[in-house]
C-alpha cells in the first residue's frame, strides 16, 4: 500500500481509527454499547493483524486505559502497527493533556494529535498558548504533533499561527 509522509512517519494511505474499538459510534448509546461489546480485546488484535496484512500501518486512537493497554499487549505479541495517539483533554483541568502526551510518548506512540474537542474548546475560548506548548512537548518526544477539530476557524487558526505537522477533521 501506498504511504504518505506525515513528518518523518510513513503512514499507509488508508488508517484504522479507534472511535469503533472504543465504542463511539457518534449515533446513539445503543450503537455505543454494541461496539463495546464487540470489539474485544482478541477482537481488536485480530483488526489490527489483518489490517497490517492488508498494509495499513497505522492506527490513529485515544490515550486511555483501554487502549494503551490494547496496543501494548498488542505490540508484545508481534504486532508492529504504529499509533498516532489522540490526546484527550478535560475542559476542568487545564493540565490532563501533559499527562497524556507523556504516557503516550513513553509508550512509543509514533505521532499524537490532540482532540478535536480540544481543539474547538481552546480556540473558542482563546486559550491560544495551549496550542503552542502542546504541539513543543508532542514534539519533544521526537514525533510529529498536530490538531484535530471540527470547526474550520480553529483549523485556520491552527495552520496560520500554530504550524503543527499535520491536521485532522473527521467527516461522519
Amino acid at each position: 500500500m501506498r504511504t504518505v509522509p506525515i513528518g518523518k512517519v510513513q503512514v499507509s494511505r488508508l488508517a484504522i481509527g479507534g472511535n469503533p474499538i472504543s465504542g463511539f459510534s457518534h449515533q446513539n448509546p445503543e450503537r455505543d454499547r454494541e461496539m463495546r461489546e464487540y470489539f474485544t480485546d482478541e477482537r481488536v488484535h485480530q483488526l489490527l493483524r489483518e489490517a497490517e496484512e492488508s498494509g495499513v500501518n497505522t492506527l490513529f486512537a485515544r490515550t486511555d486505559d483501554h487502549i494503551l493497554g490494547l496496543i501494548h499487549d498488542y505490540w508484545q505479541a508481534g504486532g508492529t502497527i504504529q499509533w498516532f495517539a489522540q490526546i484527550l483533554y478535560d475542559t476542568e483541568d487545564a493540565e490532563v493533556h501533559r499527562d497524556w502526551i507523556k504516557r503516550a510518548g513513553d509508550m512509543g506512540a509514533a505521532g499524537m494529535y490532540l482532540h478535536g474537542g480540544a481543539t474547538d474548546f481552546w480556540h473558542a475560548n482563546g486559550l491560544y498558548d495551549l496550542f503552542h506548548e502542546a504541539l513543543e512537548l508532542m514534539r519533544s518526544y521526537g514525533v510529529p504533533g498536530g490538531f484535530a477539530g471540527h470547526r474550520p476557524a480553529a483549523h485556520a487558526w491552527v495552520r496560520d499561527e500554530v504550524r503543527p505537522d499535520f491536521q485532522m477533521c473527521s467527516h461522519y
